[in-house]
């Protein structure tokens, strides 16, 4: 089991690795951090959304602006997409799941 838990940490490695090389990922996250702080600035809320682990990720994300991260600071306004189950599995089973955060 240490041979499988070190051979997933050195992939791990390696990703981190190559977004830190990648310049053109560098300048799509500034784009993308830039976004979100002129749509807080203007008073809009920030959305995510996210499939599988990726809708826990937009939860944890979203939870991390309302609440405290790093420093005690007022919340910004985020949610999370993926947390109302309810309208994710009527609008799925009504239309199609490709709609529903359409």
């Amino acid at each position: 089991m240490q041979k499988e838990i070190k051979v997933s940490l050195m992939a791990t490695r390696q990703v981190v690795d190559d977004m830190l090389a990648d310049i053109a990922l560098h300048n799509e996250l500034t784009q993308a951090v830039d976004a979100c702080v002129r749509a807080l600035r203007s008073g809009s809320k920030l959305m995510f959304a996210g499939n599988g682990g990726s809708a826990a990720e937009a939860q944890h994300f979203s939870a991390d602006m309302v609440g405290r991260f790093l420093k005690e600071r007022r919340p910004l306004p985020s949610i999370a997409l993926s947390t109302d189950t309810s309208a994710l599995t009527a609008i799925g089973n009504d239309y199609v799941y490709e709609h529903v955060f359409s």
